[in-house]
């Protein structure tokens, strides 16, 4: 995970750059008008890419697997190949970067990467999700084994097999990004459709991307933080279903 958040922390000072950058060129065009890597047109989505997929993503996927390693009481599964996955991550962001700031851009908006550093951030992601979701599982496995071991009843073992409102976020996260990133890339760059349906899609992935996965990221971390912080419990985990399934049905 710390290569997650250590990686995070690192591109945040990147895409400030670039952002900073951008604006100036934005008032000033001949600002740094003599490289064509840092046309106005390149550095501006590579400074926004660099802000989700660098710093915003690495940083949702690391607290998600601590929240799911501490809710579930066991070390997250197989620590240095999340690490692997997470450096695998960094080099495909560094990649697309390049790609954009290059000239080879794809021109859909929060997809810009090429499509060879997007199959790079696929395959680490997928690593990713894969280990948080074995460290799910071997909660769920280890909390009934516990439970059944200290003689408590059938209603108590299925209550310790329920899981806490940021963990349904968070494992929905895991799963949403690679639905998502898969479907627009499939059908955008790969197999790609003709037509208005080509901004439909990239609205669709937009939208999803930016108020779906990072909402899911933030209020798995919000429903564990706050009432960590605040000393007091969950007021209601219907509330939080219901946000959960709201968040889920009508922003998709």
């Amino acid at each position: 995970m710390f290569a997650l958040m250590g990686g995070a922390a690192l591109w945040l000072v990147l895409s400030s750059g670039l952002g900073l950058i951008a604006s100036i060129k934005f008032h000033l065009p001949s600002f740094l008008a003599g490289s064509a890597w840092l046309f106005y047109g390149r550095v501006f989505p590579a400074s926004t890419n660099a802000l989700v997929y660098s710093f915003a993503i690495p940083s949702g996927l690391s607290v998600g697997l601590w929240l799911l390693a501490r809710l579930g009481r066991v070390p997250v599964a197989q620590p240095w190949l999340v690490a692997v996955a997470a450096k695998l991550w960094h080099i495909g962001v560094l990649v697309g970067l390049l790609g954009i700031l290059g000239g080879d851009a794809t021109g859909f908006e929060w997809l810009e990467m090429p499509r060879y550093a997007a199959v790079i951030l696929f395959v680490a992601f997928l690593l990713i999700a894969l280990h948080g979701i074995v460290t799910h599982h071997a909660r769920s496995r280890r909390g009934q084994e516990e439970d059944s071991s200290r003689g408590r009843d059938v209603r108590l073992v299925a209550t310790a097999a329920t899981l806490y409102p940021s963990q349904w976020f968070v494992l929905a996260a895991l799963f949403w990004f690679p639905w998502i990133y898969s479907t627009g890339n499939m059908l955008l760059l790969i197999f790609p459709v003709r037509g208005v349906a080509q901004a439909a899609i990239q609205w669709w992935f937009s939208g999803n991307l930016l108020f779906v996965w990072l909402s899911l990221a933030g209020l798995g971390a919000s429903f564990y933080f706050l009432p960590k912080l605040s000393g007091r419990p969950l007021q209601s985990h219907y509330l939080a279903l219901f946000a959960f399934l709201t968040l889920i049905l009508f922003k998709t």
